[in-house]
């Protein structure tokens, strides 16, 4: 019995004559796991069944478990590398019944240096620490030079009754503040 799929990388079709866990697409050339529902329905049909590694014969006697054996695996980074995120996470589903979310966070997990997901911040080095603290802290005094001279002379100001001068030189000082030490702030804490 032979049942014919789509290569997950070229979308070539691909005939399973029912034998092996894994099928090499003449097209692309590359090694593509069989989706499980053919190994099953192969087997199913009293197809022999191919020897298995037992990482993946616990994946199929337990559908829903999240272990990945290693060849899909590979699959899902060669995917990755191709740029086909979305055929990468159908795989995924495909040979672990996982959901949506679940098999996108793996996937994108498989997809990073060291398997760390993409929602995690890449830790500086320490130069780059120094450097960022030294941009942050010098916007920061940037901040304050206004305020510094201007404020005492808002106060000679309003101890001259000049209300509107003082008021100008508190407001100007103020904004100058916020906006310059606003982001030195941000630069120190809010980039990384």
């Amino acid at each position: 019995m032979t049942t014919t799929f789509n290569c997950p990388t070229c979308g070539a079709p691909l005939d399973y004559g029912g034998n092996g866990d894994t099928l090499r697409c003449p097209y692309c050339n590359n090694s593509v796991i069989v989706p499980q529902e053919l190994r099953q329905s192969a087997y199913a049909a009293g197809g022999p069944k191919p020897s298995v590694p037992a990482a993946t014969q616990a994946l199929a006697a337990a559908p829903g478990d999240s272990a990945v054996p290693a060849e899909v695996e590979a699959q899902v980074r060669r995917l990755l590398q191709a740029n086909q995120k979305i055929e990468a996470i159908k795989l995924y589903r495909q040979f672990t019944s996982v959901g949506l979310k679940e098999a996108k966070d793996a996937v994108e997990a498989m997809g990073e240096p060291g398997g760390q997901s993409q929602g995690k911040k890449k830790k500086r080095s320490f130069k780059e620490t120094l450097v960022v603290i030294a941009v942050g802290l010098f916007f920061i005094g940037l901040g304050s030079i206004f305020p510094i001279v201007f404020i005492p002379m808002g106060i000679d100001s309003w101890q001259n009754g000049e209300i509107g001068g003082a008021i100008a030189a508190f407001f100007g000082a103020a904004v100058w503040l916020l906006v310059w030490g606003g982001i030195g702030v941000f630069i120190m804490f809010g980039l990384g």
